[in-house]
């Protein structure tokens, strides 16, 4: 088997908020984070953060201002799983047939309202689905967690993730700026084949601009 080449790719965000590093920090609780995924999403996918029982965390770490895994703040070793949900786009078009049929002149409603147009749309968007959820449900696990005067650091790295990509490294840095918090996202990913990587490159950066986006949404809300 030939080994195709794979591709390195470093993008970086920094948003902005109206909110201090104290307030910010505030909400990185394993709920929190549940919530602001969610939201990013907006309503098309599941997240979940799940944490190591107390104790048995696999990372050392010597920072005391390290949360710890028994807690309900973020904190090492913690997991993140996003993935799509279940939807029956058979149901759906089903719907859809049902609407069309109503507002359509009396002399085709029944044409419409017989038609297996729609069933077979919706089965074969089911079935399409079906392979698009299996390929992307995706984990990381906070595996640095650094705090200091300046700044809180920490960093999930890829577990379980979509083929095209072969490894994933968040760095969230939360800091003050000026009116504010800051948060600068760093994401290094790698691609396989490197053929794809102009095509994630693009996709990874609307999801930075998005994220950007759900931060503020988020903080309006708090």
């Amino acid at each position: 088997m030939v080994k195709t080449p794979s591709s390195k790719i470093v993008i970086r965000h920094t948003t902005a908020l109206p909110k201090n590093r104290t307030e910010i920090e505030g909400l990185l609780t394993r709920q929190g984070v549940e919530l602001f995924l969610n939201e990013l999403g907006r309503g098309a996918i599941e997240a979940e953060v799940s944490s190591e029982p107390s104790g048995v965390s696999s990372i050392d770490t010597s920072n005391d201002a390290e949360p710890s895994p028994g807690s309900e703040k973020l904190a090492l070793g913690d997991t993140m799983t996003v993935r799509l949900p279940a939807l029956e786009f058979t149901g759906l078009t089903g719907l859809a047939q049902m609407l069309v049929a109503a507002k359509a002149p009396e002399k085709i409603k029944a044409l419409i309202e017989n038609s297996p147009v729609f069933g077979k749309v919706g089965a074969s968007l089911d079935v399409a689905y079906g392979y698009l959820r299996g390929g992307l449900t995706f984990s990381s696990k906070i595996t640095e967690w650094t705090s200091n005067s300046d700044s809180l650091t920490y960093v999930d790295e890829g577990v379980e993730l979509p083929k095209v990509l072969k490894s994933w490294r968040h760095t969230h840095k939360i800091s003050e700026s000026g009116d504010g918090g800051m948060i600068v996202d760093e994401l290094e990913v790698e691609v396989d084949p490197a053929l794809a990587a102009p095509v994630i490159e693009g996709a990874l950066r609307l999801h930075l601009e998005s994220r950007g986006k759900a931060y503020k949404r988020v903080f309006e809300k708090a």
